[in-house]
């Protein structure tokens, strides 16, 4: 499914180059950092040039404006025949758009929105407000009220676009969100019938998203959100993991205190359990789910994800 969306935004930026025959063309291929739906994107771009006898050369960031900027004079340096850039900002791709149209080569661009300057020859993306619209009718038909909202990055439009359209959602279903369309990011902030009680960015990736997550369960409590909005599947491992854990050592201190009071009562030092788990009743032992359960909120101990048309970049639920 993956695959099939990413194929549809490729040939969309294949069929408005509008190259002519014979000559081989050479492509210079910008992403904005290693995400795995850039990295997908790539190697279908990249199949489907190879198909057409065009050589693809591509530069890999590390998130920052610079890079991009570096690397789309280096492609112009080059002479490539056309840039494809996956940006890092709307302003960065500004400046990159005015030095493409300088050097008369056009510039493509994917997944995020650039701006529509002078220069740029094509876009190819997804509804991305449509796309968290469709999250928060999830979220109401789970009844979600006190939200963590872990977004990609920011400054990107992406980011911005779910979140927006996670927040549409609700108002156009007749929630009442309070000023929440005004103050996004301002913790606490919404109406009775949405709140988002703990915000922060993942940054598209698992292991900042688990720290948001930690932070989140941390600052609220295993009892303190129903649910979690995470807008990509890699940030999502991420706060997965964070819960995870969370449940495990909540767990392994109830454990705890369980077998020291079970250890008193039986006249053994503490640490030291009456029975081994292997030996105890049924009725003793307790399963990791169950303990899991009693830790988070119900909603909060499996995956659920909403079904979009972009599975890797949708708004997921867990």
């Amino acid at each position: 499914m993956k695959r099939l969306a990413l194929l549809f935004v490729c040939f969309a930026v294949l069929g408005t180059m509008g190259f002519a025959a014979g000559k081989q063309k050479v492509i210079g291929y910008y992403m904005d950092a290693s995400d795995d739906y850039y990295k997908a994107g790539f190697q279908v771009f990249k199949a489907l040039a190879t198909r057409e006898g065009w050589q693809v050369l591509d530069v890999v960031g590390q998130g920052t404006a610079p890079e991009q900027i570096a690397a789309v004079e280096n492609f112009i340096t080059q002479k490539v025949d056309a840039l494809v850039v996956v940006q890092n900002s709307p302003e960065t791709t500004a400046e990159c758009l005015k030095k493409a149209k300088a050097a008369g080569i056009p510039e493509f661009h994917l997944t995020h929105n650039p701006p529509n300057n002078p220069g740029l020859g094509g876009f190819a993306g997804f509804d991305w407000v449509y796309d968290g619209e469709l999250a928060a009718a999830s979220a109401i038909k789970k009844n979600v009220k006190r939200l963590i909202m872990i977004e990609g990055k920011l400054g990107q439009g992406t980011a911005a676009g779910q979140t927006q359209g996670f927040l549409q959602g609700y108002k156009k279903a007749g929630k009442d969100i309070g000023n929440l369309l005004d103050a996004v990011g301002v913790k606490g902030a919404g109406g009775k019938d949405l709140k988002v009680v703990f915000w922060g960015s993942g940054g598209w990736f698992a292991d900042p998203a688990k720290k948001v997550m930690q932070d989140a369960i941390t600052s609220l409590g295993p009892d303190g959100f129903d649910g979690a909005y995470v807008q990509n599947d890699e940030m999502m491992t991420g706060a997965l993991q964070a819960m995870q854990e969370a449940a495990s050592t909540r767990a392994s201190t109830g454990s705890a205190r369980a077998t020291a009071k079970r250890s008193r009562g039986s006249g053994l030092p503490p640490g030291r359990r009456p029975w081994t788990s292997t030996s105890a009743p049924p009725s003793k032992q307790t399963s990791p789910t169950s303990r899991s359960r009693r830790i988070l909120p119900e909603s909060l101990t499996r995956r659920q994800c909403s079904s979009t048309s972009c599975p890797s970049r949708s708004p997921t639920w867990i």
